[in-house]
């Protein structure tokens, strides 16, 4: 029972490229800390490694290796009409070494019955879907977060 003793760190997969994506990632990660998790963001690890402006791309994929190895669990984004090739690379990795993935999708363009993700991603331990409704999108929002916690602790009771 150790894992009462010390936060589950969740290392979060997803793309990072645009400020809105970037935004989003931080506030999930935000919400999750306020549920007492650990939350290892790569875009994070890119402020880590910026050189004089120049990001060092190589090192962010090294560290970012080394944490998704050691989490306790990898939180991936799957949405958009195909998922983000570099967190395709994180959630095989984790597959890779027979550790926990939870995948989320928000992405309205879907419904629940038909997904329509790459068959790969069928291997997560947990899909969460939580597209929210126009105009509700806070109360959307708070329930991922809600589905996101309990997909987790469902997940490591398992494994204990």
């Amino acid at each position: 029972m150790e894992q009462e003793n010390k936060k589950i760190r969740i290392f979060f997969g997803g793309s990072l490229f645009s400020i809105q994506e970037r935004l989003f990632n931080k506030s999930l990660k935000q919400n999750l800390e306020k549920k007492g998790y650990e939350v290892i963001l790569p875009q994070d690890l890119g402020i880590i490694f910026d050189k004089d402006g120049k990001i060092d791309c190589k090192a962010i994929s090294e560290r970012a290796k080394k944490e998704i190895i050691k989490c306790d669990i990898l939180l991936a984004n799957l949405d958009g009409p195909d998922q983000d090739s570099g967190t395709a690379v994180e959630v095989g990795i984790r597959i890779g070494i027979n550790k926990p993935v939870v995948g989320w999708r928000t992405d309205i363009r879907t419904i629940e019955e038909d997904l329509h993700w790459n068959a790969m991603f069928e291997f997560c331990n947990k899909v969460v879907y939580s597209p929210g409704e126009f105009g509700e999108e806070e109360a959307g929002f708070d329930k991922l977060v809600i589905e996101i916690d309990k997909a987790i602790k469902d997940i490591l009771i398992k494994e204990i």
